[in-house]
């Protein structure tokens, strides 16, 4: 899933809870929709987040917004979350970055920090 994807996904299409758990990524451009399996460390968090963002007084459906007009999460938000996760989970020797979600794995453990795909 690309950045903008993650900052254009909506509430309705995460998939917590499924066999296995899952984002929608609806097509566009010339892309098809496709889903997007979760690794098993972030299905809590997910989870826990679309509960808490169902509350906030937030307009709009995005999943990521932290402003109250439901506007996307910016490049630079996103961007700083990521990197607080991957410190948070022992990350190392890996660019800060959004796209670093794409092209890694965490092991099933989560301790060894992440695998290169």
């Amino acid at each position: 899933m690309t950045a903008a994807e993650a900052r254009a996904a909506r509430i309705v299409d995460l998939y917590p809870d499924a066999s296995p758990p899952y984002l929608f990524i609806p097509a566009h451009g010339s892309r098809d929709a496709r889903t997007v399996h979760l690794p098993d460390f972030a299905v809590p968090l997910l989870r826990d987040w679309s509960a808490r963002r169902k509350k906030l007084a937030i307009e709009g459906d995005r999943l990521f917004s932290l402003r109250p007009n439901g506007q996307p999460i910016t490049d630079m938000s996103f961007g700083r979350i990521v990197s607080e996760i991957l410190e948070a989970i022992g990350a190392t020797n890996v660019e800060m970055s959004p796209c670093t979600l794409r092209r890694y794995d965490l092991p099933p453990s989560a301790a060894g920090g992440p695998s290169a795909r």
